[in-house]
């Protein structure tokens, strides 16, 4: 995927704000988690790459990268590697894969354009640094929104093209309780 203007945007206010909370909160050494609530946003910025900001329990930011179950980078990998300024951990994502896999959403004809949610849960495990022994469930939410292209030619010409994708975007949240 390309990355998109609002990734874009979202990045440089991310980074505008991270700044205005060290310079508020003053930088200090980080203190083990206890665990308990955490939300985040996840937004890609390639076909096997994202951006991550943690809220909660993890007050962290950094990058996701597509993995398969051995830590090798794949795209639409069924597993996730969360790398944070403080540490790191894996995610399960084979649930949500698998509903990315299975669900359509319906096309709009006349714009060319379609939209739609699928939320599965997924687990975390495998933590270093700071999320060392990092287990629990998170619910998480993908939502896409997209434009497809129009034929140009032929017999289909100025109708969708159901399979070419002009531009798209994709946001995914989630919440739920991590321990350690």
């Amino acid at each position: 995927m390309r990355v998109t203007t609002a990734a874009l945007a979202f990045a440089v206010v991310g980074s505008i704000m991270l700044t205005i909370a060290t310079s508020v909160c003053g930088a200090s050494a980080p203190s083990k988690p206890a665990g308990g609530s955490v939300r985040f946003i996840e937004t890609p910025t390639s076909a096997t790459t994202g951006s991550i900001i943690i809220t909660g329990a993890v007050g962290d930011y950094g990058t996701v990268v597509s993995v398969d179950k051995n830590g090798a980078t794949e795209p639409n990998g069924k597993y996730l590697k969360v790398a944070l300024k403080k540490g790191s951990f894996m995610v399960n994502g084979t649930a949500i894969v698998a509903k990315e896999k299975t669900t359509s959403f319906p096309i709009n004809h006349s714009s060319c354009s379609s939209s739609g949610s699928i939320s599965a849960p997924v687990t975390l495990f495998g933590g270093a640094g700071l999320y060392q022994r990092i287990r629990g469930t998170v619910r998480v939410t993908e939502t896409f929104a997209w434009v497809l292209a129009r034929h140009t030619s032929g017999a289909q010409e100025g109708q969708c093209d159901g399979h070419d994708i002009t531009k798209m975007v994709v946001a995914t949240i989630g919440s739920g309780k991590v321990r350690f």
